[in-house]
């Protein structure tokens, strides 16, 4: 009996169309697991609207969606790469901050928290999120100093009054590859680039922009793993599917990042 049933659900998966639906059901499912845990976890003061650990502690949300809006809170979103921002934020000496790709502007607030005097320049194909964009800037007061932009194109860099040590944060789900090149962009040759790649998205592309940037910076790769559970106070007493549900990013594949900065000369 249980042979058979498993039989005819791998049958029926085999039909695009009702393995599309369990998909969508699936997504559903986890959509309304996250809103009770979310709405538990706020009733015990564990689910603030500002950021909890990190190097983007402190950074304000708005109430409302974000991506990925409950793994920034905690301060497990894209955990693997917080020792870079902390070494990026401990240096200093940027003369902008452009980020491409902003969504809700987690990553443009936050960072410019930490650098109050140079402007930020911040692209975001999506224009709906244009005003999340904002209201984040304005609560955490750097509203003054962004210039938001819509899609990012070569030409859209070139113009910018960038200085001569940028910080590039760039997710753009693959563009980066027409993006991110010193050869039509100058003043990134002397910026500091911190990049998520897709080569899951399209294949040979990290390597394509890593090539570029060897004659003139360090350049250092990462992959995602595992969360270290007891590192959020947030997640304690939740059972693992409520764990998997809130902080188990839905990528098609395992995450890379690339952190280039310029060669002592």
């Amino acid at each position: 009996m249980r042979r058979a049933f498993s039989l005819i659900c791998q049958t029926a998966l085999s039909i695009p169309l009702f393995n599309k639906v369990m998909t969508t059901v699936a997504y559903e499912q986890k959509r309304l697991l996250r809103r009770r845990v979310e709405e538990r976890l706020r009733a015990a003061g564990l689910y603030p609207d500002v950021v909890m650990q990190g190097p983007l502690k402190g950074t304000r949300f708005p109430p409302g969606y974000a991506s990925c809006r409950f793994e920034k809170i905690i301060g497990s979103y894209e955990a693997e790469t917080h020792a870079w921002l902390d070494e990026l934020i401990a240096r200093g000496g940027f003369t902008s901050i452009v980020n491409i790709g902003a969504a809700e502007g987690s990553y443009a607030s936050g960072l410019a928290r930490h650098f109050p005097e140079i402007p930020i320049f911040a692209f975001e194909a999506n224009e709906a999120l244009h005003p999340a964009i904002h209201e984040m800037a304005a609560l955490n007061d750097v509203e003054g100093r962004l210039r938001l932009a819509g899609r990012c194109e070569p030409e859209s860099l070139v113009s910018l009054d960038a200085g001569n040590h940028a910080l590039v944060v760039c997710d753009v789900e693959g563009y980066e590859v027409r993006l991110l090149d010193p050869e039509r962009v100058p003043w990134m040759r002397t910026a500091s680039l911190f990049v998520e790649l897709h080569d899951c998205l399209l294949a040979g592309s990290s390597e394509q922009v890593i090539r570029r940037f060897e004659p003139t910076h360090d350049i250092r790769k990462l992959s995602s793993k595992g969360h270290d559970y007891s590192a959020y106070p947030s997640l304690e007493g939740l059972t693992f599917p409520e764990i998997y549900a809130m902080i188990l990013e839905d990528r098609p594949a395992p995450q890379d990042w690339m952190l280039a900065t310029p060669k002592l000369s």
